[in-house]
């Protein structure tokens, strides 16, 4: 009779438990309204799909049209490393990473969530479009152009969260 090496056996076992153990937990709830909160604006944005209870287009979301990729700038929550768009790649990029590639590729818009404040049941969301300006840019003299965005105060009911209140829009 052949025996077959307990390696074999353990190996095989070892892998699963530490293959358990890697496993990412569970989202918080928190986490998981950030995301969707975050997302929201995004589309609406990007995308032009005005959130439940907003009936403006975001300010000046139509120049992301041509855009293949969105740059956000990271700014270090978990909830940015999870946003997606259809047809288009999201890309976190840090403030220094976002002018060298202003630098390199010349001048852009990215978007930077500059507030999320979630409590119980309300939120509120304020998002930048900004344009990343070169060295080039600046070095012929050209004066940055400002950013626009919106700032939306949400309420949470049941699962979805509508806007109770848009609080500013800017543009330049």
């Amino acid at each position: 009779m052949m025996r077959r090496p307990l390696c074999g056996i353990l190996l095989p076992l070892a892998l699963l438990v530490l293959a358990g153990a890697c496993a990412s937990p569970p989202d918080s709830p928190q986490l998981r309204q950030e995301i969707a909160l975050r997302q929201t604006m995004l589309e609406w944005a990007v995308l032009g799909q005005q959130p439940p209870g907003i009936d403006c287009a975001f300010p000046d979301g139509h120049m992301l049209s041509r855009y293949t990729t969105i740059v956000v700038q990271d700014d270090g929550s978990p909830a940015s490393r999870r946003l997606s768009l259809p047809g288009r790649t999201v890309t976190l990029l840090d403030s220094g990473a976002i002018r060298a590639r202003a630098n390199r590729e010349g001048d852009y818009l990215y978007l930077r969530f500059d507030r999320v404040e979630l409590q119980d049941d309300r939120a509120r969301v304020r998002l930048s479009l900004v344009w990343a300006i070169s060295k080039a840019t600046r070095d012929a003299g050209r004066a940055p152009q400002g950013s626009c965005g919106a700032e939306v105060a949400f309420q949470l009911r049941g699962d979805t969260w509508t806007a109770s209140q848009v609080l500013a829009l800017w543009q330049p």
